[in-house]
């Protein structure tokens, strides 16, 4: 297990010289040798708990707490990135998502855990590659960016036998867009496979599994099979509201509107309805124009483009 060491070796060294103590002092009081204590405070060495026992009463704080603290600083960066990154990624702002990625670039060195600087490595490539394949209109590379971006945590990963991992929650939002990415390149029934496994897959309580019902929605809608397509628009409207969670509410009631359109369901119109609403709601008017003319479609045509 890694930890912050040099973060942590410089607050102990501040705890020191606030007490006005001399690594000598602190020796002489806790038996804790100057050289192992000279090595913790510059970050070259986990320090025994033990010995973290020993300083605590010396430096009047609990240093061995202090310690595993410094143990989480880099994971509440992680999450920190990760969640913005995710944000721009769902709000498909290329030009943001780009600086936010230059930006982490060059936070990285600040990262000390591996395995963190890992994740967010990984985080990185995911949204390079979303941006190859949404912003530059290059699926194929795209996908390479992608599957390399799985195998950074899980390394033996194949996409033609993906059903044979376990996945993190992270890994699985790759893999969903992973399945977009085949999807446009033409291998649509893989794309549903991924879908129905990730829906499977994801824990539900976990944000992204109304995403996952919002896209299972809009490909049981492309292929005409509109009662899966209520059933998993209805699933996710269902857990949004269990959960209080909003974004993406209205794109969730949009899709049961069309299916309900297209079951001749009357009450389509106030799904519709609805999803425009929050769309006023949330600010977006781009989305609000799209569903409108989608909207005006199913009253005048009875189609909607996909």
């Amino acid at each position: 297990m890694e930890y912050s060491l040099t973060t942590f070796g410089g607050k102990l060294r501040s705890l020191r010289k606030k007490r006005f103590l001399t690594q000598l002092d602190v020796f002489k009081a806790t038996g804790v040798n100057v050289e192992t204590l000279r090595r913790i405070e510059q970050g070259k060495v986990v320090p025994k708990i033990e010995t973290l026992e020993h300083l605590s009463p010396v430096l009047k704080k609990d240093v061995l707490l202090l310690f595993f603290k410094h143990r989480y600083q880099d994971h509440s960066l992680l999450q920190e990135k990760i969640t913005d990154l995710e944000r721009t990624l769902d709000n498909s702002d290329f030009s943001k998502l780009e600086l936010k990625v230059e930006k982490i670039n060059k936070m990285l060195p600040m990262i000390k855990n591996k395995y963190y600087k890992k994740l967010i490595q990984q985080q990185l490539l995911f949204a390079k590659g979303i941006i190859r394949y949404k912003k530059e209109n290059e699926p194929s590379k795209a996908l390479d960016m992608l599957i390399k971006a799985i195998k950074m945590t899980t390394p033996k990963f194949q996409l033609d036998n993906f059903q044979s991992y376990v996945y993190s929650s992270t890994e699985v939002r790759i893999l969903m867009n992973i399945g977009m990415i085949v999807n446009s390149l033409g291998r649509n029934k893989e794309y549903l496979n991924i879908l129905e496994f990730s829906i499977k897959t994801v824990k539900d309580t976990d944000e992204l599994y109304p995403k996952i019902c919002h896209n299972l929605a809009g490909a049981y809608i492309r292929k005409g099979h509109y009662i899966n397509g209520l059933k998993y628009s209805n699933l996710g409207v269902d857990w949004c509201k269990n959960n209080r969670f909003y974004a993406g509410l209205n794109l969730l009631y949009y899709s049961k509107g069309v299916c309900q359109f297209y079951l001749k369901d009357e009450s389509y119109k106030s799904s519709v309805e609805l999803a425009i609403c929050l769309c006023e709601a949330y600010g977006q008017d781009k989305l609000k124009k799209l569903m409108l003319s989608n909207y005006n479609d199913l009253e005048r045509q009875g189609c909607i483009r996909q």
